[in-house]
């Protein structure tokens, strides 16, 4: 298969760049795991965020102010400033496509307030905004004639002499490895929220594939850290209850119906406040009965529904119980303003990059914003440079050597539950690398991660059929998962401070020091850290022997 721009994901940022690149004329492939249309993106309730200033006056200046505040001194303000500007053009876009966002009276969009935003600026479709902007930027990319390679996993990028030359894949539905020759490849496969299973609103899919391949084809990845916890999952299922309902005036309270924090704070100030409150022993709850049910019905209608069926309370009439959720991962793949990476012809946007956008804490209605604006960048400049190369040579090693992978995990027997080991990663990442965390604590998973490492070579399918054998997933997501996982801990372990969604029980203070971003790339069997201001200047911090064995 040969495709002049090769798109993994099919999320707001993955559609979008697919939409870019189609629409300059060259040939478009988006890769996605499974069905195009189930991303966290399709799961984004709350809204999208532009200074539009429809309901109360708002500017531009004032959205970058609010987004650099919110990021907590490490973003980079030329791409919160590229981000912010081209937030009107963007809800143009989405308009021509026919995204029906909820408006007023007078026929202008409606717009409600959000955590961390001094206005109310955030664009909404009820509270299933993501799910509608998918389907329209879906509709439009099979408009122009994107194909979709659909039920196939990312193994590995292939690269020659330093510049892209397409991708290796597996095909879950003939169980062979496939190679896709590309002049140009966008990464925008999401985040690795998932890696928290049981603690998180992200699907079990959600682990950090795209990341742990760009790691391992010798790209940096950077605030990996910085993990956010949504404040309010359903106490549950996990299920997100989206912040437009504090935005509606929802209110939380503890079991003593007394209200502790400002509904409106930032998602990492409030998520702290919920996780003191539960170690107390005390149920928090989120109040939306004086909402009424127009509200509800209208503007909430999936946060009743899912209250319902999830908790079996009705938010009309009662209290619903919820806790904090890992949902969203401010760290991912280096890349710059213009999404390009250290790699010429890779490039990667939304949640699986770090541009330099959201810092240590993302704001609600930020999220979407970047997927959009960022993922249109994206195939602009993939496309461009696909014009003006010409196919690089296939690496026929790497292709042989992920053979070989695929070929193992099916040739033997099994000796692990690999659902068990993904679940016990989630437990452990949320008791230690989750919402409070220390040096003991991160040092218990390290180790633990290490432990699992030394499982993973175990691990097989029971069902020994290729074709359909949906088993191998599962386990290659976990093994991606684990990459993923140590780069998270030993980032936390170097950031010797509190700062944003990153808090640290013993460094409580936050350090001007420490107002620098840490990358972490992977050589000879190596994890390196550095710590890196965004003038450029370099300091390496540490190198961490990997503990990975026969990677």
């Amino acid at each position: 298969m040969l495709y002049d721009v090769l798109i993994v994901g099919s999320g707001i940022a993955g559609l979008s760049a697919a939409i870019e690149s189609a629409e300059s004329g060259v040939k478009t492939a988006v890769l996605t795991k499974s069905n195009p249309l189930r991303s966290n993106s399709s799961m984004a309730a709350g809204g999208i965020n532009a200074a539009l200033g429809n309901v109360e006056k708002d500017s531009i200046q004032e959205h970058i102010s609010d987004t650099l505040r919110g990021a907590d001194g490490l973003a980079d303000k030329k791409a919160v400033k590229i981000l912010c500007e081209n937030a009107l053009d963007a809800m143009d876009f989405m308009l021509s496509l026919g995204v029906e966002f909820d408006k007023l009276e007078n026929g202008n969009l409606i717009q409600r307030s959000f955590g961390g935003a001094g206005k109310k600026r955030t664009c909404y479709i009820a509270d299933k905004t993501g799910g509608a902007i998918v389907q329209a930027l879906f509709k439009k990319a099979r408009i122009l004639g994107v194909e979709f390679l659909t039920d196939r996993i990312l193994l590995s990028l292939l690269k020659s002499e330093k510049r892209a030359s397409g991708a290796t894949i597996y095909n879950k539905n003939s169980g062979l490895v496939e190679i896709v020759g590309a002049k140009a490849v966008v990464l925008a496969g999401g985040g690795f929220a998932g890696i928290y299973r049981g603690h998180t609103s992200n699907s079990v899919e959600t682990s950090g594939d795209v990341l742990s391949v760009a790691l391992r084809a010798g790209l940096r990845l950077c605030d990996m850290e910085f993990v956010q916890f949504h404040p309010t999952g359903l106490a549950k299922s996990g299920s997100l209850v989206s912040e437009a309902v504090r935005g509606e005036g929802g209110k939380l309270v503890n079991d003593k119906g007394e209200r502790f924090v400002n509904e409106l704070s930032t998602r990492d100030v409030i998520s702290r406040a919920i996780a003191l409150e539960l170690e107390a022993g005390r149920r928090v709850f989120i109040d939306a009965r004086e909402l009424g049910e127009d509200v509800l019905n209208s503007k909430l209608p999936s946060f009743r529904r899912a209250s319902i069926s999830s908790e079996g309370v009705d938010p009309l009439t009662a209290l619903v119980p919820i806790k904090p959720v890992a949902h969203y991962t401010m760290g991912g793949i280096e890349a710059n303003s213009d999404c390009s990476t250290a790699i010429a012809g890779v490039f990667a946007s939304g949640e699986c990059a770090s541009i330099g956008i959201h810092g240590a804490n993302r704001l609600g209605g930020n999220s979407l914003l970047d997927a959009l604006v960022y993922g249109r960048i994206a195939g602009k400049n993939s496309s461009s440079f696909a014009r003006e190369h010409e196919f690089s040579d296939i690496n026929l090693t790497q292709v042989a050597k992920d053979t070989k992978m695929i070929d193992f995990i099916f040739g033997f027997e099994n000796r692990y539950n690999v659902q068990a080991l993904k679940k016990s990663l989630g437990e452990v990442m949320y008791k230690k690398v989750g919402i409070f965390r220390s040096e003991d604590k991160l040092s218990d998973a390290l180790e633990y991660i290490g432990y699992l490492r030394g499982l993973t070579g175990a691990l097989h399918t029971v069902e020994k059929t290729r074709a359909g054998n949906f088993e191998i997933q599962t386990i290659l997501e976990f093994k991606n998962s684990l990459d993923v996982a140590e780069a998270v801990v030993l980032s936390a372990m170097a950031r010797k401070e509190s700062r944003g969604a990153h808090s640290r029980e013993d460094f409580p203070s936050r350090l001007k020091k420490f107002e620098k971003r840490i990358f972490v790339s992977s050589r000879g069997g190596s994890y390196r850290l550095e710590f890196e201001s965004f003038s450029g200047s370099a300091k390496v911090m540490q190198q961490i022997k990997n503990l990975i064995k026969g990677r």
